[in-house]
C-alpha cells in the first residue's frame, strides 16, 4: 500500500518535469505552437522523449543509473525549463479560456461526444493500475525491473535477443521504479495516451481552420480504436512510439522546408520514433519521404523536387542515426554487437529476429485479400485490437465535401488528404515487407494518418443528413453512444484495477503465476538458480530474474533427449528449482521425468495449479559440485558465476 501512496505524488512530479522540459524544447519551433492542443501534446511528447533518451544514455554506462542521479537530472531539467513555468503562468488566463472552449463546446450536441471522451482520458489514470498483460509480464516490465535492479542495462534471461532493441519507454519505467514506486511507472501509458489524443485533436483543429467538432470527432475515432485503448491497461509501451511517430508526421506536414534546424528536429523525432518501435522504419520512411517530396513538387518541377528531397534526406539521416547511439553503446557493452539487431558480427550466437512471419502463406494471402479492412475487422492471433470501424465507414462521405480544387496535385495541397495518401503508402510498404504480420501497434503512424480525413467525412455526414430533425438526431445518438461506450466498456477494467491495488491479482492465470513465483523463490537456496519454463518473468524478484537459466543454456538443454542427462545438465548450471508452465512449455514438462535422474539427486515435485508444476532439486552428499551458482558480485547484486 505504501508503494501506491508514493505513486501519485511521484507520478505527478514526473509529469510536471515532462511538461516543463517538453515546453522548453518545443518553444524554439514556432510551427508547433499553432494551438493549445498541439502545445500540450508536443510538450508531453518531447518531454517523455527527452527523458527516455536520457535514461538510455545512463543505462549504457556501467552503474550510472542510480536513484540520486535520476533525481539530480530531473531537478536539472526543472531548472533549465523554468521559463516554461513563466510562460504557462503568464498565459494562464488564455490557456484556461481555450481549454474551456475545447472541453465544453458551445455546440450542445457535441458535448455528448466531448464529455465521455474527457472522462475516458481521465479514466486512463486508474486504468494504468490494471493487471498487466502477458507481453508486459514476459518482457517490457520485467526488463525494466531488472535494469533498475542492476543500475545499468543487463539482458533479460530468456529474452537476450529481444533485449537488443532500443528501450527508451522501458527505461522510463526503470527510472520511476528506482525512484521508489513500481506503480508510478504504470502512469507512463496514461501520459502517452494523453499525448496521442492531444496531438490528434490539435492536428485536425489546425488542418481545418480551428474546427472544434472535427477535432473531437478525430479523438472519437482514436479512442474507438481498440488497438489503442487495449494498450492503456496492459503494460505495453507501444503508445510511446505512436505519439512520436504521429509527431514526426505532423512536423513533416507543416514545418518550413528551408530551415536546417527544422530538418534536424524532424530527423531526431523520426529517429526517436524508430528507437521506440523498430517496425516504424518501413512505415515512416516512405510516408515522410512522400510528404516532403509532394510539398516540394507543388513548389518546383519534378526533377528539382527529387534532388531537393535527397538533399534534405542527407540532413535527416545523421539525426536518425544519432538517436540510435545510446542503443549502440548498450549493445556493445552487453553483447559486443553495436549494430544489433540489424547486423551481427556473430549471427550464430545472437540470431536476428526482425524477419518475422506469423502465418502460413495461405493465411497471409487471405490477409492481403482483405486489406485494408483487416486492420478493422481482423481477429487474428496476436493482433491485439483494431482500428475504429468509423474510419473506413466515413471515408466515402468525403464525396459530399465540396473541394475547392479537383486536380490530384491540388487535392494534395490539403494536409489531411496528403496525410491519408502517405498513410496508404506506409500501409502498402508494410504489406510488401511484412505481409504476414498484422497488429495495429506495429503500424500506428500509417493507421493514424487516415483519422484526420475520416473526421472530415464524419463531420460532413453530421451536416448533410436530412431530414434534419430525425436523421440528425439518429446520427448524433449513434456517435454519442459510441463515445459513451468507450467509457462503459472499460468500467469493469477500472474495477479490476481497484481490486488489483487493494487485494492483489484477481485473474486466475495471474493469481496462479503470482503464487508459483512466491513458492519458487521460497524453495530456492541462497546460491541456487531458477529454470523458468514459462514466458512471464515480471512477478519474480530481480535477483531471481538475473540468475535464471539464460537462452544459451536453454539451447544446450533443448538438444538433450535423455531425462537423466537433462537433470544432470540443469544441476551443472546451478539450477535448484524448475518451474514449468505445462501449457506454454509442454516440451520441457514431457522430458522432466523425476524417476529418471542421477542417483545422487533428489527431486521433489509439487503441483501448484492446473498449469504450473515445480520441481525442487535436492542433491545428497555424493553429488559433485555444480559448475555455476548465483553469487553476490557487488553489494545487493547477484548474478550467475562460474565456480569450477
Amino acid at each position: 500500500m505504501t508503494d501506491i501512496l508514493i505513486a501519485f505524488p511521484l507520478g505527478f512530479f514526473y509529469f510536471i518535469v515532462v511538461i516543463a522540459s517538453g515546453f522548453w524544447i518545443s518553444r524554439y519551433f514556432c510551427f508547433l505552437q499553432e494551438n493549445i492542443l498541439l502545445r500540450f501534446g508536443f510538450a508531453i511528447t518531447f518531454g517523455l522523449a527527452l527523458l527516455g533518451y536520457t535514461w538510455s544514455i545512463l543505462a549504457a554506462i556501467p552503474h550510472a543509473m542510480q536513484t540520486i542521479t535520476i533525481f539530480i537530472l530531473l531537478t536539472t531539467f526543472m531548472i533549465l525549463s523554468r521559463r516554461s513555468f513563466l510562460t504557462i503562468r503568464n498565459d494562464g488566463q488564455f490557456i484556461i479560456k481555450n481549454i474551456g472552449a475545447v472541453f465544453w463546446p458551445t455546440e450542445k450536441s457535441l458535448r455528448w461526444v466531448a464529455i465521455p471522451l474527457v472522462l475516458y482520458l481521465l479514466m486512463a489514470v486508474p486504468l494504468a493500475f490494471h493487471p498487466m498483460g502477458t507481453d508486459a509480464l514476459a518482457f517490457y516490465f520485467a526488463q525494466a525491473k531488472l535494469i533498475a535492479y542492476a543500475h545499468q542495462f543487463v539482458p533479460l534471461s530468456g529474452y537476450e535477443s529481444f533485449s537488443q532493441i532500443p528501450l527508451p519507454a522501458e527505461l522510463s519505467y526503470s527510472a520511476l521504479i528506482l525512484m521508489g514506486s513500481e506503480w508510478a511507472a504504470r502512469f507512463m501509458t496514461t501520459f502517452q495516451l494523453w499525448a496521442c489524443a492531444l496531438l490528434m485533436a490539435g492536428c485536425v483543429y489546425h488542418f481545418n481552420q480551428n474546427h472544434i467538432r472535427r477535432a473531437w470527432l478525430a479523438v472519437l475515432l482514436l479512442l474507438t480504436s481498440t488497438g489503442v485503448t487495449l494498450l492503456v491497461s496492459d503494460g505495453k509501451t507501444d503508445l510511446y512510439g505512436a505519439m512520436l511517430g504521429f509527431a514526426a508526421c505532423y512536423i513533416s506536414l507543416v514545418m518550413p522546408l528551408n530551415s536546417r534546424r527544422n530538418m534536424m528536429l524532424l530527423g531526431i523525432t523520426v529517429g526517436l520514433s524508430f528507437t521506440a518501435k523498430l517496425s516504424y522504419i518501413p512505415i515512416l520512411v516512405p510516408m515522410i519521404g512522400f510528404i516532403i517530396f509532394v510539398r516540394l513538387w507543388r513548389e518546383k518541377n519534378f526533377k528539382e523536387a527529387v534532388l531537393h528531397s535527397l538533399m534534405l534526406g542527407l540532413i535527416i539521416a545523421p539525426c536518425i542515426i544519432a538517436a540510435f547511439v545510446p542503443n549502440m553503446a548498450k549493445n556493445f557493452m552487453a553483447y559486443g554487437e553495436p549494430l544489433a539487431p540489424f547486423f551481427f558480427f556473430n549471427p550464430h550466437y545472437y540470431p536476428p529476429f526482425l524477419n518475422q512471419s506469423w502465418f502460413s502463406p495461405e493465411v497471409t494471402e487471405y490477409i492481403l485479400s482483405i486489406y485494408p479492412i483487416a486492420w478493422t475487422f481482423g481477429q487474428f492471433p496476436m493482433q491485439h485490437g483494431n482500428l475504429s470501424p468509423y474510419v473506413w465507414a466515413t471515408l466515402p462521405m468525403l464525396f459530399l465535401v465540396r473541394w475547392k480544387k479537383t486536380s490530384f496535385g491540388a487535392l494534395l495541397d490539403n494536409k489531411s488528404v496528403l496525410f491519408a495518401f502517405a498513410g496508404g503508402l506506409g500501409m502498402l510498404s508494410w504489406a510488401v515487407f511484412y505481409s504476414s504480420v498484422i497488429a495495429p501497434r506495429y503500424i500506428f503512424p500509417a493507421l493514424f494518418a487516415f483519422i484526420p480525413l475520416a473526421a472530415v467525412g464524419l463531420d460532413r455526414l453530421w451536416e448533410f443528413v436530412r431530414p434534419q430533425r430525425i436523421a440528425h438526431f439518429v446520427l448524433i445518438g449513434i456517435i454519442s453512444m459510441s463515445a459513451i461506450l468507450v467509457v462503459v466498456n472499460d468500467l469493469p477494467s477500472v474495477k479490476r484495477s481497484a481490486k488489483h491495488i487493494l487485494q492483489g491479482p484477481q485473474e486466475t492465470q495471474l493469481r496462479h503465476l503470482d503464487y508459483a513465483a512466491k513458492e519458487a523463490e521460497t524453495a530456492m537456496p541462497a546460491d541456487g538458480r531458477l529454470f523458468l519454463a514459462a514466458w512471464e518473468r515480471a512477478l519474480f524478484e530481480p535477483q531471481t530474474m538475473n540468475c535464471m537459466i539464460n537462452v544459451h543454456e536453454q539451447k544446450v538443454l533443448g538438444s538433450i533427449l535423455d531425462s537423466s542427462k537433462y537433470w544432470q545438465t540443469l544441476y551443472d548450471f546451478g539450477t535448484r528449482v524448475v518451474l514449468v508452465n505445462k501449457a506454454a512449455r509442454n516440451d520441457v514438462f514431457t522430458i522432466l521425468d523425476s524417476g529418471q535422474k542421477p542417483y545422487w539427486l533428489g527431486i521433489e515435485a509439487k503441483t501448484l495449479s492446473n498449469d504450473y508444476i515445480m520441481y525442487v532439486m535436492v542433491p545428497n552428499s555424493d553429488a559433485p559440485p555444480p559448475k555455476w551458482a548465483c553469487r553476490e558480485t557487488r553489494k545487493n547484486y547477484y548474478e550467475p558465476v562460474n565456480i569450477e
